[in-house]
């Protein structure tokens, strides 16, 4: 009976070393595998951390952005070229002609357009999700190119000499010409090409620069 007990209690030890060592076993590969996972997750947040800095890298050049921006104002200039007909009524009382006699000349006028950027220069900044430029709005440059494309006359051979008038008509037009110049910078046709020529030449700027992958929108505001 003796014998049996201590077989019985010598079982019962065993059984619980058995349990005491499992347990142990069981709680180290537990460790292992959450230092494994911790490793694991630490690994991706590096590489995370590491491609959203190429997301911002940009950020880095934002000074450098705005003195190239500067030095290629020249390049970021808009031509347009608009039509007109332009009037003239010659009366014989006033002109001392056979009869009244009305002239029209079509004419086509270049103008240019440039970016101004006075002393504030271009100015770069973060906007979420992406950049924003500011910048001086277009303006007129020097003065519009009036050429001369075709003329009629209601009466032939009435006006001493038509090329004579046809000039003076074209020089009474030249301020009104650069009253229309003017408003031309207010309108999308001339300020929609500056905005797409300034985010294209940010962005270029931008991707040839070391380290940036990735260059977000990019948006244009006037001053």
């Amino acid at each position: 009976m003796e014998n049996f007990t201590v077989l019985a209690i010598s079982g019962c030890l065993l059984s619980a070393l058995a349990v005491y060592v499992w347990m142990q076993f069981r709680r180290v590969n537990d460790q292992q595998a959450a230092e494994l996972k911790l490793l694991k997750s630490g690994a991706e947040l590096e590489g995370l951390q590491k491609k959203l800095k190429t997301y911002t890298q940009c950020n880095e050049f934002l000074g450098a952005a705005q003195q190239h921006l500067l030095t290629q104002a020249k390049l970021f200039n808009v031509q347009a070229v608009r039509e007109y007909v332009i009037l003239e009524r010659y009366t014989k009382e006033k002109n001392q002609i056979a009869t009244d006699v009305l002239l029209a000349v079509k004419c086509s006028v270049s103008y240019d357009f440039g970016l101004e950027s006075g002393a504030m220069g271009f100015e770069v900044v973060p906007s979420a999700p992406g950049l924003r430029i500011k910048s001086n709005a277009p303006a007129l440059l020097g003065t519009p190119q009036i050429k001369v494309m075709s003329h009629e006359v209601s009466a032939a051979s009435i006006l001493p000499d038509e090329r004579a008038a046809i000039a003076q008509m074209v020089q009474k037009f030249a301020p009104l010409a650069q009253r229309y110049g003017v408003a031309l910078t207010r309108e999308d046709g001339v300020r929609v090409p500056f905005k797409s020529k300034l985010a294209d030449g940010l962005r270029d700027f931008l991707a040839a620069q070391s380290g940036v992958q990735y260059v977000p929108c990019v948006t244009v505001d006037w001053r």
